[in-house]
């Protein structure tokens, strides 16, 4: 038996330690002002510690940006503060469709320095280095140059020729900055519904996890202090799906999650469900889906949507599963349909 003292567990590094307190200290710096800082979680790697509302008098303006914040002394110089990143990192500060400004907390003075990442990587080139002078620290009293270049920032959004852009990776980044933006204006989240299955496939995932906030989802962990409901619903009305688009979805879920809570599978079930949950289009819209998904060599997709199907069918699935086999003969011969058959055989019904 082993006891705290001896136990093999994670080791909570002095790095990551600090790292929070960096962030921690520029949140509550945020919260003096009514500035709104939503956290990024912790598995996306583009650089983004968390995105940046600003307000005015309370309201919210619309302005965002994104942050990249660093905590510690390792990145103090003789004449102020450096963030050093690599070259792929700089790449996505450079071409971000959100501007992102880099923060330095200093334990020593309990200091948060500031500066532009963006502007200066497209203005000196790639490869400048990036520097805080010492008069950059963020005062109650001293937020002028701040605010200043904020604004300037957030004047031209440029996230249209992120998801124009041939790079996998930058779609993947605009489509994650839509979160961002999408907080304060609904607009950047209905954009990226439009053109989301014209992205990479990585892209759309991302298109997929980040609408899901917008679902009907019980399980979202982003609720009122991230967009307002009446936003949420007005993204959400979105969700009206074609048969093509169904099975672009569909074919997205992979085989080891099968629409389990919280998995990736679970926020492609949720939009496609839709507007509503009692007014069931969406039952009707996964059939046809499935249907024309079998027809066109679509297996992936077509079995999942059979799957969607006889489970919306309740216990009525062994009929639902019948008549679908006897349309397209090819839905019953995966391992899934095999495995649907033999459940219904056994329970009448089968679950996720």
């Amino acid at each position: 038996m082993t006891t705290p003292d001896d136990a093999d567990g994670p080791i909570v590094s002095d790095t990551w330690v600090t790292s929070q307190k960096a962030v921690n200290a520029f949140q509550n710096f945020c919260l003096d002002q009514r500035w709104v800082f939503t956290e990024t979680p912790e598995q996306t790697d583009f650089g983004k510690d968390g995105y940046l509302d600003f307000s005015k008098d309370g309201r919210l303006t619309g302005q965002c940006i994104a942050l990249q914040i660093k905590g510690g002394v390792s990145f103090r110089k003789r004449d102020g503060y450096i963030i050093p990143a690599d070259r792929r990192r700089r790449t996505f500060w450079m071409e971000s469709s959100v501007p992102v400004f880099g923060i330095v907390w200093d334990p020593v003075d309990s200091g948060l320095y500031w500066t532009e990442l963006t502007e200066p990587l497209r203005q000196k080139g790639i490869d400048t280095t990036l520097r805080i002078p010492i008069t950059n620290r963020l005062r109650v009293e001293a937020l002028d140059d701040f605010l200043d270049a904020m604004w300037r920032s957030t004047t031209g959004p440029t996230i249209a020729l992120a998801f124009g852009s041939d790079d996998a990776e930058l779609q993947d980044a605009a489509a994650y900055d839509c979160f961002g933006l999408g907080r304060a204006d609904a607009r950047y989240l209905i954009l990226l519904r439009r053109v989301m299955f014209g992205l990479r496939p990585t892209a759309l995932d991302w298109a997929i996890k980040v609408l899901n906030y917008c679902s009907l989802n019980g399980d979202n962990s982003y609720r009122s202090e991230w967009m307002s409901e009446n936003n949420r619903a007005t993204v959400r009305e979105q969700f009206t799906w074609t048969v093509d688009e169904a099975i672009e979805l569909l074919d997205r879920t992979p085989d080891e999650e099968g629409f389990q809570r919280g998995t990736f599978s679970s926020c492609i079930y949720w939009l496609i469900v839709g507007t509503d949950f009692n007014r069931p289009r969406y039952v009707d819209l996964t059939e046809a889906a499935t249907l024309r998904a079998a027809s066109s060599g679509r297996e992936h997709a077509a079995k999942w949507g059979l799957v969607l199907r006889v489970y919306w069918a309740g216990e009525d699935g062994l009929e639902v599963f019948k008549r679908l086999i006897e349309a397209e003969p090819v839905l019953g011969r995966s391992d899934v349909a095999r495995l649907i058959g033999q459940t219904l055989n056994d329970h009448g019904y089968i679950s996720l």
